[in-house]
Parts: structure tokens; C-alpha cells; sequence
């Protein structure tokens, strides 16, 4: 890990240059190096710029950091970015799984973004749950 291209593409991040930041992030490691933080800020910043499949393999490169702990929030991000893709399917499978982390903080986030994903879908049923389970 470079950390001094890390601390740049934070400076990037916290300016909204995300195209520099996502560019710095990127380069702050090797393509097979694993990095939480960085993979999740550069999906971040792929999001800012429109580039939702992009985001969405970030996200999975920074789920593959176990030390990260932030499984819940990324899995709602790429159910973010896999359903701004056209991947209802997708995102709703990586919405499902974020419910499932017993130390997300804010599961209502995953489940709202599964009842849409599911709405759009064409299964009111079942996003009606989703929902339900958002206001609990």
C-alpha cells in the first residue's frame, strides 16, 4: 500500500475531485493487494461519476478485505450500484445479503433498496415485505 497516494486520494475525496480520487485509489495499490478502505472509497467515488458497474466491482474488491468490517455498508452500495446498472437481479441478491449482517447498523438502507430493486422487478409482494421491514 502507498500510503502517500492513499492520503492524497482521501485530500481528492473530501474536495469532490472523484475523478482524481477514484484514479488515486487505485494506484495506491497492486491489482491483487487487498484494501478495504481503499476499494470502498473508489466505489464511492465511481458512484459520484456515473460509473455504477465500476462502483459495483470496487465494492466487491473491498469485500474480499474480511478486516474491513464493513460488509453491511458495502453490499448496500453495490445494491446501489449493480441497480443504477440494470441489474435488478444483482442488486437485489447483494441488498439480501446485506440484511443479513447482524452488525450493520442500518439495515433499513438494504432493505429499502430490496423493495425497490424488487418493485422494479415486478414482485410488489415480496418488496412489500422489504418495506415492512424497513420501518420496523
Amino acid at each position: 500500500m502507498n500510503a502517500q497516494l492513499m492520503d492524497q486520494a482521501r485530500a481528492a475525496y473530501r474536495a469532490g475531485d472523484f475523478s482524481s480520487a477514484a484514479q488515486l485509489f487505485a494506484s495506491a495499490k497492486t491489482a491483487d493487494e487487498i484494501c478495504g478502505e481503499a476499494d470502498h472509497l473508489r466505489g464511492n467515488s465511481l458512484m459520484r461519476l456515473g460509473l455504477f458497474q465500476d462502483a459495483a466491482d470496487a465494492y466487491s474488491a473491498a469485500l474480499r478485505d474480511a478486516s474491513y468490517g464493513k460488509s453491511g455498508a458495502l453490499l448496500t452500495n453495490q445494491g446501489k450500484a449493480l441497480a443504477a446498472a440494470g441489474d435488478l437481479a444483482g442488486a437485489a441478491n447483494s441488498f439480501g445479503l446485506a440484511v443479513q449482517d447482524s452488525s450493520y447498523a442500518t439495515p433499513y438502507k438494504a432493505y429499502m433498496g430490496l423493495g425497490n430493486a424488487l418493485l422494479k422487478s415486478g414482485n410488489p409482494t415480496d418488496a412489500g415485505v422489504a418495506f415492512r421491514s424497513a420501518a420496523i
